[in-house]
């Protein structure tokens, strides 16, 4: 779960599984990070986690008439490519974004 602060900020608690097995799960500290959002819609996320894990940034793209946001994740540990994408799901913008996308 991750809340954009409407301000360039974000927190995430997640849980994590490899293989079937728990890496990571709602009871450690939430991550940090910051985001950006670009006039068309589009924009990036950088997440910083608090247990070890390396940093992840992805980007993103606002749809749904800014209730949802549709992400592609380009960096984990250094690695580069595309890593994982999905949907991040429902959200508030305190700015709407209404492109075509």
């Amino acid at each position: 779960m991750t809340e954009f602060d409407g301000r360039g900020g974000l927190t995430q608690i997640d849980t994590v599984t490899v293989s079937g097995e728990v890496v990571a799960d709602f009871t450690h500290t939430p991550a940090t990070g910051t985001y950006t959002v670009n006039s068309d819609c589009t924009g990036t996320f950088t997440i910083n986690f608090t247990d070890g894990r390396p940093p992840v940034v992805a980007n993103l793209v606002v749809v749904e008439g800014g209730s949802e946001i549709d992400s592609v994740v380009i960096s984990a540990g250094g690695n580069q490519g595309i890593i994982a994408s999905g949907a991040i799901g429902k959200r508030r913008f305190t700015k709407h974004c209404t492109s075509a996308h």
